[in-house]
């Protein structure tokens, strides 16, 4: 068996893996640079699914106070509407084990006149508190579901619901139920 080449003598193996690393090294900058260019173009900072809640029938105030002369400013927010139930899209989605518990959830909705979607199981599971979500401008709505559960206010949130995005449908409540709702609901 021969002893394998790899390299002839003059260092020219050195200077070519040499090259190949400064090459290498240059194109991952580049690439960062880019990324990081390309984030900054496109990415506006605004969260989609983070949007500020209003309570139905909750005001705001505003109080601004200057040094000299002393000047307050008082300003309500205004309350959106509530919308007729029918008009309202409503998925119920199991955050519980209990078996056929989301479409227990719909049946409770629908007494109330919402327009009630086929139930999902939730991509979460062994929720205890149930959470019920809003899409942009139903808030006022998704705190009229939560309280037509006996649910607080506080449980009405706008971030992202645990539930596939296939299977929202167009929804504008998502009410993931939690064992809270188990002996409520029976």
């Amino acid at each position: 068996m021969s002893p394998g080449r790899h390299a002839a003598d003059d260092g020219s193996f050195g200077r070519s893996a040499g090259g190949a690393m400064l090459r290498g090294a240059l194109l991952l900058a580049i690439a960062v640079i880019l990324g990081v260019v390309l984030l900054n173009t496109f990415d506006d900072g605004k969260d989609p699914f983070a949007q500020s809640l209003v309570a139905s029938g909750a005001n705001a105030t505003t109080t601004t106070t200057a040094a000299a002369p002393e000047v307050t400013t008082t300003t309500a927010a205004s309350t959106p509407a509530l919308r007729p139930p029918a008009d309202v899209k409503v998925l119920p989605a199991n955050g519980t084990g209990v078996n056929k518990f989301g479409a227990r959830v719909g049946d409770e909705l629908k007494k109330s006149g919402f327009n009630v979607l086929s139930p999902v199981d939730s991509t979460t599971k062994g929720v205890t508190t149930s959470v019920v979500y809003s899409t942009a401008g139903y808030e006022a709505d998704a705190v009229d579901v939560a309280a037509k559960l006996g649910l607080p206010p506080t449980a009405v949130q706008a971030v992202a619901p645990p539930v596939k995005a296939v299977e929202l449908r167009g929804a504008n409540v998502i009410v993931v139920a939690g064992t809270d709702l188990t002996s409520r609901l029976k």
